[in-house]
């Protein structure tokens, strides 16, 4: 009797830490939440908890893991496409926008935002295949000397190379 109560302890102090914002004490609370696995909710605010940390793979695990249970709330669009973002996987997290932009009834500033995030997503793709124009390198004191002065030394060994001193 004394455990069952005391688990239940667990995920109302998760709670109360989450709606405060201390997400790492959340965590911790969630995590002492035996039945943690079979409760979407907690899953959710765990998994939220975890993306605000900066733990986006931990916060897409718990996102799935509701989501398997029947969660199809707009927090797990939302924090699962955030999470993706993170990670760089950029179409993927864009799917997820989508799907949230479809189920969120408000037409204000987070729709904005969430379209927004939408096209980041696709710039953010592209970029991966742009050839960068240039390559900045800390070379030193091979290159950079004592006195501070700035010049151009052309490399010896690519011709299309030139290197700045400061």
């Amino acid at each position: 009797m004394g455990f069952s109560f005391m688990a239940i302890g667990q995920k109302k102090e998760g709670d109360r830490y989450f709606e405060k914002g201390d997400y790492a004490n959340a965590i911790i609370s969630y995590n002492l939440y035996k039945k943690i696995d079979k409760h979407e909710g907690s899953l959710i605010r765990r998994g939220i908890s975890y993306y605000n940390i900066n733990d986006p793979s931990r916060c897409i695990i718990d996102l799935n893991k509701a989501n398997q249970l029947g969660d199809y709330s707009l927090e797990y669009f939302k924090y699962t496409a955030l999470s993706l973002q993170t990670l760089g996987q950029y179409e993927e997290a864009a799917i997820f926008y989508k799907k949230y932009l479809f189920n969120l009834k408000n037409k204000g500033e987070e729709r904005r935002e969430t379209i927004n995030a939408i096209r980041q997503c696709g710039f953010a793709r592209n970029y991966h295949y742009l050839v960068s124009p240039c390559t900045v390198e800390n070379l030193g004191p091979i290159s950079n000397t004592l006195n501070d002065e700035e010049r151009i030394v052309e490399s010896r060994n690519y011709p299309n190379k030139i290197y700045f001193t400061s």
